[in-house]
């Protein structure tokens, strides 16, 4: 009995390790950007949109639906922004992914406003 609770916890163990270090992985890759962007902007798009994702993870949890909320939380675990353009002033179009594949996953727009950059 004890051989075999050892053997699940080394297991859980190994598991946590590696989505915790899937998850940390591609943090710190640049974010293509075109269009007339600032440094600053770039970073304030990740960060609200990084809210974004949170928010969302709230509402997933708010709807006990169980599907909904994994979907959130692997969005926000290792969800990416890819590429961030800028078409218009006071616009952007956020792309984004997942850390295991190069593919882009969902497209958004957001506008700026006051109080930073939120969706339409």
């Amino acid at each position: 009995m004890k051989k075999h609770r050892i053997i699940a916890l080394a297991l859980a163990l190994g598991a946590t390790i590696l989505l915790a270090s899937l998850a940390l992985y591609g943090r710190g890759k640049p974010v293509l950007v075109s269009g007339q962007l600032t440094p600053q902007e770039v970073g304030a798009i990740q960060r609200d949109y990084s809210r974004l994702k949170r928010q969302n993870v709230r509402k997933a949890l708010a709807s006990a639906d169980p599907l909904f909320v994994l979907g959130a939380l692997r969005e926000l675990a290792f969800g990416r922004v890819r590429k961030v353009g800028s078409p218009l002033d006071g616009c952007a179009v956020v792309s984004t992914g997942y850390v295991w594949s190069s593919d882009t996953v969902w497209v958004c727009d957001l506008v700026r406003t006051t109080n930073g950059w939120r969706l339409p």
